[in-house]
């Protein structure tokens, strides 16, 4: 088992130390010796110098380049040539002189915003690089990681996204997604990467609390009568933000009662059966079906079903006469020849 394990998380750190060396350049990440890595993994700790993500003299250089690009090798020219208008201007508003000079503005700004923002990005990296890591390691001994690697389009994507995020949550969110895209590449799709840039960490939380009310085929149901509304705190507004983030298609309308009901709803490890006569009151709510990219990020880390929302569901058939129970869901049939393995055993 625990060889199993430690080929898992080489194979898996192969993967993540190419995605970064790739991108950031072969000096940003580096392994120590093959007896150093033995020693850590026996130890169990993540830290395989992830942790010596840094400055280091490729990203200098890397740094350096941007500074010299060509407009800015062309501007500070103009400057020393002096070809530019004076160092000093004065401009008069309501009578009250304000003085203008961009010499400083040009010559002492213009290069830290570059080093602050790189330095800054690069801690991000570091910090989505361990999260990974961590996740990495966390992998159960059955679960395989592929050997061929995340396409390179698809790291590229990955990284211009995540070294923009400072949020510790977001940090995490985007650590668990790379480690699902190292060990099964193509798990993810860019749009979901996509979806996952424009979401802050608030709308990130008001999509997890939502995922809770859904069901195992991705569809949530809120009856739209007052005591449910109270009961479970739903309001449109939430709704309509999920639906402008891509996390939930715009709701339709579910209605049940003029003919006999008798409708099943999964929830993870339990069914929500709901059934009765044909009713005069028809029973009934707005569904929202979870995007394609809604349904990657709700299984990243999925929680279990909303106890409140289930009886509050219930109570809400119920006022339209329908009856309702909850049942744990029946495990698969077992294939026939997993049946006469087990009589002959």
């Amino acid at each position: 088992m625990t060889g199993q394990l430690n080929v898992n998380i080489n194979l898996g750190f192969d993967k993540l130390f190419e995605m970064v060396a790739s991108y950031l350049g072969p000096g940003i990440i580096r392994r120590k010796s093959v007896e150093e890595n033995k020693a850590r993994l026996s130890a169990a700790h993540t830290d395989i110098d992830v942790q010596k993500l840094g400055v280091t003299a490729e990203y200098e250089e890397k740094k350096a380049r941007l500074l010299a690009e060509r407009d800015y090798r062309q501007f500070e020219a103009q400057l020393r040539a002096k070809e530019l208008p004076p160092a000093v201007d004065v401009e008069i508003i309501d009578d009250v002189p304000i003085i203008w000079d961009p010499e400083p503005v040009v010559l002492d700004h213009q290069r830290r915003p570059f080093e602050f923002v790189e330095q800054r990005r690069l801690r991000n990296l570091q910090q989505v690089v361990n999260e990974t890591a961590n996740n990495l390691k966390a992998l159960p001994a059955h679960e395989e990681v592929s050997e061929q690697g995340p396409d390179p389009d698809w790291a590229a994507r990955f990284f211009d996204c995540a070294q923009d995020v400072s949020n510790e949550d977001m940090q995490k969110l985007w650590g668990k997604l790379l480690a699902g895209e190292i060990a099964q590449p193509g798990k993810y799709s860019l749009r979901t990467l996509d979806v996952l840039r424009n979401l802050t960490s608030t709308e990130a939380q008001l999509f997890h609390r939502y995922i809770t009310f859904c069901s195992n085929i991705g569809q949530i149901l809120l009856p739209d009568d007052e005591e449910f509304v109270k009961a479970c705190s739903v309001r449109l507004s939430d709704t309509a933000q999920l639906v402008e983030c891509g996390l939930l298609h715009p709701g339709k309308e579910a209605m049940f009662g003029f003919q006999p009901v008798d409708v099943r709803f999964p929830f993870r490890a339990k069914v929500l059966r709901i059934h009765g006569p044909t009713t005069r009151k028809l029973w009934g709510g707005t569904v929202f079906d979870v995007t394609g990219a809604g349904r990657d990020l709700a299984n990243i880390s999925l929680p279990p079903v909303d106890e409140t929302y289930l009886a509050a569901l219930r109570a809400s058939a119920l006022r339209h006469k329908l009856a309702s129970e909850v049942t744990d869901a029946s495990p698969p049939t077992p294939e026939p020849s997993e049946q006469q393995g087990k009589s002959s055993s």
